[in-house]
């Protein structure tokens, strides 16, 4: 058992998440995200139109979270958040590029396509 009371637990500032794209591994993330009571889903980032403007919860087939996925790059980059899960299906560059700098962390998983090397990216140093 945990050290840490519920009612400290309730207390805690909550991890606030950004979500890369929406196929089968992010589905699970954002399932996995919205039952963690230390985690907060912020926002969701889109590719497909016809997702855009659905409830991130609808997307990953749970109950709606009141996260609304976007695919403008602008307004999800102005969302305050501590992490991003990056989970694109290929490796897109010019999207992963300024999530360093708005973000403080930042994980991804390779696209299962993507035979490269590169391993998600480390937390910036505090």
């Amino acid at each position: 058992m945990s050290g840490v009371t519920k009612e400290a637990n309730e207390q805690m500032e909550k991890l606030r998440i950004v979500h890369w794209y929406t196929r089968e591994i992010a589905r699970h993330q954002i399932r996995v995200v919205a039952a963690c009571p230390s985690m907060e889903l912020v926002g969701a980032y889109v590719h497909h139109e016809e997702k855009n403007g659905v409830d991130a919860g609808e997307i990953a087939g749970i109950d709606p979270l009141g996260v609304r996925a976007t695919n403008n790059m602008d307004e999800i980059l102005a969302l305050d958040a501590d992490c991003v899960l990056y989970n694109p299906p290929t490796e897109r560059y010019d999207e992963i590029i300024p999530i360093p700098r708005k973000w403080k962390e930042c994980h991804r998983s390779a696209p299962r396509s993507s035979r490269s090397t590169s391993r998600p990216a480390s937390p910036k140093p505090r």
